[in-house]
């Protein structure tokens, strides 16, 4: 899988991972979004978001092209723009479970 892949094979996970989160709880309504606008300027990267509209939480993932390994995330509000520090986590180690896992955190 190419770098610019992985926005779609993340995207795809949480995918899986959204109707987990739907059957078990009524208050969380993920929305999956993709967004290549920073590297349409120029940036090597790609972003990830799920949000919650019903609490306007949001987890937002940056996959950098100079981090393959790697898969950065930050939980905030959707009214706020994501801060610079960001966690990161080893993309072997993201899957449903840990998707479902952080949607339950992160959007509720």
């Amino acid at each position: 899988m190419s770098q610019k892949d992985a926005v779609y094979w993340l995207a795809e996970i949480f995918s899986h991972s959204q109707k987990t989160i739907q059957e078990e709880f009524c208050d969380i309504d993920p929305i999956v979004g993709i967004n290549r606008q920073l590297r349409k300027q120029g940036f090597k990267c790609d972003l990830l978001t799920v949000d919650n509209q019903r609490n306007r939480r949001r987890i937002t993932f940056l996959l950098d092209d100079t981090k393959p390994t790697i898969v950065q995330y930050q939980l905030h509000s959707m009214d706020d723009d994501p801060a610079s520090e960001f966690k990161e986590v080893l993309s072997e180690k993201v899957n449903a479970v840990f998707c479902t896992a952080l949607m339950k955190v992160g959007l509720r």
